[in-house]
């Protein structure tokens, strides 16, 4: 909130948010610009908003939420793209399918398919589903957004090659955001690297 605060008035800012950080990154943008009890927000100074291996959906009912309802309440107050001026643009990795796994003893390392469903099924609840071994791909994506499916890329910069933040993935994703912002800045930018805007991670 301060960040966007302190911009100058013609600046703007890109929100870009991994795993948690995305959402998270919608829901300050939600509750900054609506809620009196909140740090503000002001929309004007914010052009869209990145997620990339983000749990961006709630998982069902019956399955419980990790965020303690967080996230629900996230989504029921901001669906989708709720906020029309912004651009969103969701990224998840399709690098693992979950797999149930049986250890025979507590010893007995995890496997990453086995990692990957139990994770998917705490997201979602279905772990044998496919995503980037930690977030599933049906809970990365928002209705309405540019939605990119990235395939062989992890979740975690623990794979220093195949994860969203890899000097080999980075432009699988940071060209299409790119074009996003060239349709909002460029009536005040005439070239890319003079683009009025900054970038606060998450």
């Amino acid at each position: 909130s301060n960040e966007i605060q302190s911009l100058e008035e013609e600046q703007k800012m890109l929100l870009l948010g991994h795993s948690a950080g995305g959402w998270l990154g919608r829901a300050a943008l939600g509750f900054g610009s609506e809620d009196d009890g909140a740090p503000p927000v002001d929309l004007s100074k914010v052009v869209g908003i990145v997620t990339l291996g983000a749990p961006n959906l709630p998982p069902p009912p019956k399955v419980m939420d990790m965020t303690r309802g967080a996230l629900r309440i996230t989504n029921e107050r901001f669906p989708g793209t709720y906020h029309a001026d912004l651009f969103y643009l969701t990224a998840i990795g399709l690098s693992v399918k979950g797999e149930k796994q049986e250890r025979k003893s507590p010893l007995e390392p995890t496997s990453l398919n086995g990692f990957a469903f139990n994770s998917y099924e705490a997201v979602c609840g279905d772990g044998t589903t496919i995503g980037d071994g930690v977030v599933p791909q049906c809970s990365g994506h928002l209705d309405n957004a540019v939605q990119l499916d990235l395939d062989g890329v992890l979740h975690s910069i623990n794979a220093p090659d195949n994860w969203y933040g890899s000097i080999d993935i980075i432009d699988r994703w940071h060209e299409p955001m790119l074009k996003q912002l060239s349709s909002v800045l460029v009536p005040t930018a005439k070239k890319p690297q003079e683009f009025p805007f900054s970038i606060f991670k998450q």
